[in-house]
């Protein structure tokens, strides 16, 4: 599944996608990615 990343930034804001910064950068894991997009998909 491919995501914009304005999506991830808005999800970023909500608290919906856990991620961490190293510097400036944000990085999110995948598999947090999906757990996200699992929990979003059943409601």
């Amino acid at each position: 599944m491919v995501v914009s990343k304005r999506n991830l930034y808005c999800w970023r804001m909500a608290g919906l996608v856990l991620y961490f910064k190293i510097g400036r950068a944000v990085r999110i894991g995948k598999a947090k990615l999906d757990a996200a997009l699992e929990r979003m998909r059943m409601g």
